[in-house]
């Protein structure tokens, strides 16, 4: 349709034309084509190969034509890249600093020791040494 209605200012040869006009519009077979055109199938189908391949080059071109004009100037992005400065303080370093925030304020909040006194081992050192046939020191193992 397009490339015949001059929507598509491809060139195809002569015989590309007539295999695309034959194959795409009148829906014939390949046999029909062939027998048309006076050429074997394999070169009916690489002429439709040919024009296939150039119509989508000149379709391609046309869309990626399109899609650079919707981008930025490179002039306005290389402005942009100028203005952008590094920060004082690396990614890792910011991450680090922030997970231990995180952890004191857990520790804070979960680990009171008001909380913890009920796991607290009654006695004390000469009472764990008196049960355990040593001396410790308190601290020790």
């Amino acid at each position: 349709g397009a490339y015949f209605a001059g929507a598509l200012p491809a060139t195809l040869s002569y015989a590309q034309a007539a295999v695309m006009l034959g194959l795409g519009l009148q829906h014939r077979q390949l046999e029909e084509v062939e027998g048309e055109l006076g050429l074997p199938a394999s070169q009916v189908l690489a002429l439709f190969s040919k024009a296939v391949r150039k119509l989508y080059g000149h379709l391609r071109a046309v869309r990626e034509a399109a899609v650079e004009r919707s981008l930025p100037r490179a002039s306005a992005a290389a402005e942009a890249g100028a203005r952008l400065r590094p920060h004082a303080v690396g990614v890792d370093e910011e991450l680090d600093a922030a997970a231990a925030a995180v952890r004191e304020e857990m520790k804070a909040k979960y680990l009171k020791p008001e909380d913890l006194e009920q796991f607290a081992i009654a006695g004390a050192a000469e009472d764990l040494a008196a049960a355990a046939g040593k001396s410790l020191t308190p601290g020790g193992i």
